[in-house]
Parts: structure tokens; C-alpha cells; sequence
């Protein structure tokens, strides 16, 4: 697999990933690491199981060369904005801001605030309260909680319950959300509308998953399954790469008749930008049939999608016809142009469009900070960052405190985002991880391992907060960065026991790199399989004249070979002997099914690699993976009478609790 730099992820959308592994019977578990490939080192690895008729396949990944490969990501990534590593880097479309465009998210007010006629400050107050009662609440259940608010007299009105709501989603407490949701319609405080019954639908694709929120849907009064219940399922099977549940749900509103709007087209439009953008046509056709004008959030998407292709002309001629429509560019597209801009080589005319953003006064549009600072980073402007920098910094917020460590950080300016960093940990009481993340990337990026493992030392003594999965991507990068792979055994290590605690598998496959060997051999260890059996087919995507290379040096050194790897041409070779994307796909899939077919009604581990693991998943589902492939990460796969499915993706669970960072507490344990 190849390992991506740190600014090239940035801005080109590529997701990351390291090394994974697959299972094959019917489920396939997937995780990952990654290391040097030249060196045949790796780190953390990644599961597939896979289960077929009879056969459950596991599949391992590990990272082998400087590259960090992705198959053909995209800018416009499900939760992309949520993912603690992704720290502002980049202005992109996220499925979130998809969902929100119909007000989805959270409980919304029926009312007016006028309607309302209390204190919206002293309400605002009380919203965060409940809030903080319900995530405080002791065990699984919240109902106690809730109970005791009701009886204390507190004020438990709409908009108290749509800031609760809201804090919980921010927070991804999916599960209590959803509690609330349910406490609300079984106690009755509040008559409850479509909106409502539309935000637990919500909470239940996300917390749980589409086929559960399918059946909710059967069960909501026939009076309230309406255009925003069915648009708020569409939305979520877009958000989950779901083409073909998304393309029933769309066929479904019709025949219901339920009109045709922009909002919905634009839905299809962000699931066709991700996986097909050929559809898009389609979608424009019909459009035009149905007289739908176009809005700002249309052509938003339409300019990224030409942006990601890099038709950077197509991407002007959109602009042109939308002013001629009379609609001017927000500053959120001028944000995503000027990041096209700017990898399309076009950096003055970037600049010039990231002067237009701030306007006359930066300090009017004081939220557009958080898009110029990583866009002047990418530009090379030290000048210009710090003057963005400098409008923030008497009271910056959270997010600005982040955008500005990334940006400081690509710009090799360490001492300024540690600077960054420590304004905002005296700012506020508590950071999580992913605010600690953002300098780890910092420090992972430059290979800075000693002020990496005292970062990890102090969050974890400062404030015990939990570890998400993609802070343990930075940590796990912070020593493979620095040359120090085997401090991510304890990793590898967690995925055995759960493979071993999960299943017992028949053989264990692995390909001919050696530190997918090396991963192979410790699952196999933990699940008493006696040997691994080495498939050269299950290798990374050899990439030609760029194996070894990092990305910029390839850019400048091999530009052919540059060009051919991120062409959308899928069988274009890369030159110096390099592989086409089909080529890759097509020997993944068939070492897969082999193995598949010989081991029907059995499981077993595959131990592979990050290209492989996204070559294997857009065969299935047709579209390119959303998001990271994580370090660690487990992926269940289905295979049955000739069909694949996908059961989960980049499952994390099992790194809750890794000794790995836990030994950080007491501080003796992580030091080299």
C-alpha cells in the first residue's frame, strides 16, 4: 500500500488508510496497518471476515511504501467533517451538510420564537443542561435522568430538546439521542410532527442502520410519513453509499407522489458525484424535465465534481452560467474552487479568489477563517496565514484553534502551532482527543517522536478523554513516521484476540509482503492456526516508477507515472511497470474468491493491503470507499451464492481500552 504525505491528503481528498485484512465465509472482518514497504515493515493490522455459502474469509492489510494509496476518494466524504483526524484541513462538501440542508438533524422548532415569548439565552441555557444530565447519566438507560428533571419543575420545552438533541449528535451519542426520542414519545410532554418523527428516523439510520430505520418508517402514523420522513431515509442512504436502496427510496417518492424537488435531486447528484458521475447527467435531465431550477447547493456540488476530475474549465463554464442565473458564489464555494484551484496548479488565480472570500473586512465574515487559513498554507503563504491567524487570536474558537495547527504545521512552522495549541488548552476546560489530534498529525507529519509520545503522555493524564479511532491513527502514524514500527505491535496484538475471540478459523491467507506475514503469523498465533498460507495476488498495487517515492518527489521526478496514478482512467498502467486500477481489481477479487470457494462453509484470515481492501469494496458496492480505511479496523463481509455484502466497515471497537495507550498513564511504558 502506498503512504500518502501528510499535505498532499489535504488537498486532494484522498482518504488514508494503512494496512487490512478480510475474512471469507459469508462475513469478512477487515483491518489494518502499515510501515515502509521497502523495508517489508509494517504496523497495525486490519480484518475482513467474509462469510459464503459455507465460507468465512478474514482479510488482513498492511502499508508497504511511502505512498498512502486511496482508490479515487472524494471531497465530498460521509462524516467527513466528523472525523477527528480531518481537522479542518480542507473546505469540502460533507453528507452532514447534505443532511442538514432539510433541517434533519435535530428536533426542530414548530414554533416561533415570538410564538415562543421566553428568553432564548435563558432557554439556550437550559437546553445544554439536559444535555449535560443526559450524558452524565449513569449505565445505558437515560430514562432516570429524565425522570428526575421532570420532577425537579424544569422547563422541558421544544427548542430545550432540540439544542439536547443537537449536542448529543455533535458528540456522535447516537444512542441517547435516540432514548430522548423515544422518552418524548412515550411520556407525551410534546405533540410530536413529521420533523420529529423525521430526527429519530435520522437517529436510527445513524445509530443503527437503514434496514432498522426501513421498518421504523412502517411504523410512523400514516398522517406523518410524508415527503420530509422519506427524504430523510434518502438522505441517509446516500450518506452510506447505498445505491441502490437510495435509487428504491427515490423511485418510492414518486410513487407516492410526492413532488419532485431540488432537495432531493441534489441528494442523488452527492451519491452520483461519489459514484458515478456519469449519473449526473441523468439527474441534470431530469431536473430540466421537472422545470427544478438549480440552487447555490446544486451548483456547489456540480463545481466539486468537476474540480475532483479535474476539468477545471468545466468547473468555470458552471460558475459562469450560475451568475448568469442570477445566483452569486458563497464563500463556502469560492472555498471549494479556490482548493481545486489550487491542485489544478492555478495558485494566482486561487489566491486572487481567496482575497475575493475575505472581502473588505475579514473580521465580518470572521467564520471564513477556518477555510483560509489551510488554503494560504497550501499556497506556501506564511504572511498570509499569519494574518488570517491574527483576526482570530484574541478569542479564537475550537475549530479555528485547529484549522490554524494544520495550517502551521504544513507550513513546517511547528513552534506556531504548538503555540496554537497551547492558547486553545488554556482556553478551554477540556479537549478531547481529536483536539489533541490535530498536533499529533502535526508532530507524525515531521517525524517528530518524542514531543509526539509526550502529547500522548499528557492527554492521557490531563484528561482521560476517550480515544477515538482516529486519534489512534496519528498515534499509530507517529511511529511508523518516525521508524519505529514495532511500537504499534500492541495493536496487531488487540486485533488477534479478537479474531481469536470471534472466530476460529480453518487457514489463514496471507500475501508475500513480509509484514503482512509478520501479521499473519501473530493472528494465526492467537487462533491456534497452525500455518499461513502466502498468496502473492494478495500484494499492494505496484505503482511503477513511483514505488519509493514520496508524493511531491513523485510529482516533480515522475510526472507521467503522477498523472497516471490519479487519472480516472481505470485501466491506464502506471509507467516503470506499474499496475492499472483494474488490474489490481481484478487480481484482487479473483484471489478472493479462490480462496472463497475452497473453504466453503468455513472461516478464514486474509491478511492484505490497503489498495486491495478498496479494489475489493468498490466491486461490491460500486463505489469508492467513504472516508479512512483506519489502522486497526475491522470489516465484516458476506458471501453467498455468488454475492458479496459489506456487514460493517471500519469497525473500532476493539481498540477501546489497547494497552498500547494505556500504559501512557503511568508513563513509563511509551517512551522508545
Amino acid at each position: 500500500m502506498v503512504y500518502r504525505n501528510g499535505d498532499f491528503l489535504r488537498y486532494r481528498g484522498l482518504s488514508g488508510g494503512i494496512s487490512r485484512a478480510c475474512y471469507a465465509k459469508s462475513e469478512m472482518i477487515s483491518g489494518y496497518g502499515y510501515g515502509p514497504c521497502g523495508e517489508g515493515k509494517g504496523v497495525a493490522s486490519e480484518s475482513s471476515l467474509v462469510e459464503s455459502d459455507g465460507c468465512r474469509m478474514y482479510y488482513t492489510v498492511d502499508v508497504c511504501s511511502k505512498f498512502s494509496y486511496g482508490r479515487r476518494a472524494i471531497s465530498s466524504q460521509a462524516d467527513a467533517t466528523k472525523d477527528e483526524s480531518e481537522v479542518i484541513s480542507e473546505p469540502e462538501l460533507s453528507d452532514d451538510e447534505y443532511i442538514e440542508e432539510p433541517n434533519q438533524n435535530k428536533l426542530e422548532l414548530s414554533e416561533t420564537e415570538a410564538e415562543l415569548g421566553e428568553n432564548i439565552a435563558s432557554r439556550k441555557s437550559e437546553g445544554f443542561e439536559l444535555f449535560k444530565a443526559i450524558s452524565a447519566a449513569p449505565g445505558l438507560s437515560i430514562q432516570t435522568a429524565l425522570d428526575k428533571w421532570v420532577e425537579e419543575g424544569k422547563y422541558l420545552g421544544r427548542e430545550e430538546i432540540a439544542l439536547a438533541i443537537r449536542n448529543l449528535w455533535k458528540r456522535q451519542l447516537y444512542g441517547r439521542a435516540l432514548q430522548l426520542s423515544k422518552w418524548l414519545d412515550s411520556n407525551k410532554p410534546l405533540e410530536f410532527t413529521e420533523r420529529d418523527y423525521a430526527s429519530r428516523l435520522n437517529l436510527i439510520a445513524k445509530g443503527r442502520d437503514i434496514k432498522e430505520a426501513e421498518s421504523y418508517v412502517t411504523k410512523i402514523p400514516q398522517s406523518f410519513r410524508g415527503e420530509v420522513i422519506y427524504r430523510t431515509l434518502l438522505a441517509n442512504c446516500v450518506s452510506g453509499i447505498n445505491v441502490k436502496k437510495a435509487e428504491e427510496v427515490f423511485n418510492k417518492m414518486k410513487d407516492l407522489g410526492f413532488p419532485i424537488t431540488s432537495l432531493t435531486c441534489n441528494q442523488l447528484l452527492l451519491l452520483y458525484k461519489r459514484v458515478d458521475k456519469k449519473k449526473i447527467a441523468d439527474v441534470l435531465l431530469l431536473m430540466d424535465k421537472e422545470n427544478i431550477r438549480p440552487t447555490l447547493f446544486t451548483y456547489t456540488i456540480l463545481i466539486d465534481s468537476k474540480g475532483q476530475s479535474n476539468d477545471i474549465d468545466g468547473m468555470d463554464q458552471i460558475v459562469e452560467k450560475m451568475k448568469a442565473q442570477g445566483i452569486e458564489p458563497d464563500v463556502h464555494m469560492q472555498a471549494i474552487l479556490a482548493k481545486h484551484y489550487i491542485s489544478g496548479g492555478l495558485k494566482e488565480k486561487a489566491e486572487a479568489l481567496l482575497k475575493e472570500m475575505e472581502g473588505g473586512n475579514l473580521k465580518e465574515i470572521r467564520w471564513a477563517c477556518r477555510a483560509l487559513l489551510p488554503l494560504y498554507a497550501a499556497l506556501g503563504k506564511i504572511d498570509e496565514v499569519d494574518r488570517v491567524w491574527k483576526v482570530c487570536e484574541s478569542n479564537p474558537s475550537r475549530d479555528e484553534c485547529m484549522a490554524a495547527i494544520g495550517a502551521w504545521g504544513s507550513l513546517n512552522k511547528i513552534d506556531e502551532a504548538e503555540a496554537v495549541f497551547e492558547r486553545m488548552s488554556k482556553a478551554c476546560k477540556k479537549l478531547s482527543s481529536r483536539h489533541y489530534s490535530s498536533l499529533l498529525n502535526v508532530y507524525a507529519n515531521h517525524k517528530m517522536l518524542t514531543k509526539g509520545k509526550d502529547l500522548i503522555k499528557r492527554m492521557a493524564d490531563s484528561c482521560g478523554c476517550r480515544i477515538g479511532p482516529f486519534t489512534w491513527d496519528a498515534i499509530v502514524k507517529l511511529y511508523v513516521e518516525a521508524g519505529e514500527v514495532e511500537k504499534a505491535d500492541s495493536v496487531l496484538q488487540k486485533i488477534a484476540e479478537r479474531l481469536a475471540n470471534e472466530l476460529k478459523p480453518t487457514a489463514i491467507y496471507s500475501s508475500d509482503l513480509k509484514r503482512a506475514k509478520d501479521t499473519a503469523d501473530m493472528i494465526a498465533k492467537k487462533c491456534y492456526c497452525p500455518k499461513v498460507i502466502v498468496v502473492p495476488e494478495l500484494k499492494e498495487r505496484h505503482v511503477g516508477s513511483l514505488q519509493g517515492l514520496y508524493w511531491k518527489e513523485g510529482e516533480e521526478k515522475e510526472p507521467e507515472a503522477y498523472r497516471a496514478f490519479f487519472s480516472t482512467q481505470d485501466d491506464l498502467e502506471i509507467p516503470g511497470g506499474g499496475e492499472s486500477f483494474n488490474q489490481l481489481q481484478e487480481r484482487s477479487m479473483d484471489a478472493i474468491e479462490k480462496i472463497a470457494s475452497m473453504h466453503k462453509g468455513e472461516r478464514v484470515i486474509v491478511v492484505s493491503h490497503g489498495g486491495v481492501l478498496r479494489a475489493i469494496y468498490l466491486y461490491i458496492t460500486k463505489a469508492a470507499v467513504a472516508g479512512k480505511l483506519l489502522n486497526a479496523s475491522v470489516n465484516v463481509l458476506h458471501f453467498s451464492n455468488g454475492d458479496w455484502d459489506i456487514k460493517s466497515w471500519s469497525d473500532v471497537s476493539h481498540l477501546k481500552g489497547v494497552g498500547f495507550l494505556e500504559r501512557g498513564f503511568n508513563g513509563d511504558s511509551i517512551n522508545a
